[in-house]
């Protein structure tokens, strides 16, 4: 699916830095251009493990998966397991797919959890 982006969205993209961040008004394609990062980086780093963060797991299913699957459809750009929620996204590396990890950060718990992964990298959808 081609991804033509605004050129700010892009320099995003594509940055390289260690940490970057897009933030920016309703509408301006923020959680687009997180997904392409991901998208990149894990193809880029074939077998990288990314954490996509939201508050709730309401908001993150309803508003950022639904963005990532738009682009990403389950099934053709990888394989959704809905019980532990991870995208294993294909790569040029059949056998090294990208696994995307789709956490809420509601509660203490919750945080404990995704402080204790080992990630390559990690996306806050809508940090407040």
């Amino acid at each position: 699916m081609p991804f033509q982006a605004p050129p700010v969205v892009r320099e995003f993209v594509e940055d390289p830095a260690y940490c970057t961040g897009y933030f920016g008004p309703f509408g301006c394609a923020k959680t687009t251009a997180a997904a392409m990062k991901a998208y990149f980086y894990g193809q880029r780093f074939p077998g990288a493990r990314i954490a996509v963060i939201r508050d709730t797991w309401p908001n993150l299913r309803d508003t950022t998966q639904k963005t990532f699957f738009n682009w990403f459809p389950d099934g053709i750009a990888g394989r959704y397991e809905r019980t532990t929620k991870t995208f294993w996204l294909y790569t040029s590396d059949p056998s090294r797919p990208t696994e995307i990890l789709f956490r809420a950060m509601r509660d203490q718990a919750d945080i404990e959890n995704v402080l204790s992964l080992d990630l390559a990298a990690a996306w806050i959808d809508e940090p407040q």
